[in-house]
């Protein structure tokens, strides 16, 4: 079970920086990226 939380929290951060990645390069694409 620790396993399965540490992977969901690791694909978490790395979906908010990819997100955040996303924003900063274009407010619109990342918003859509973001909601998909």
């Amino acid at each position: 079970m620790s396993y399965a939380v540490d992977l969901v929290g690791v694909f978490g951060v790395r979906l908010i920086h990819q997100v955040a990645l996303y924003q900063k390069a274009s407010p619109r694409m990342g918003l859509g990226m973001g909601l998909a």
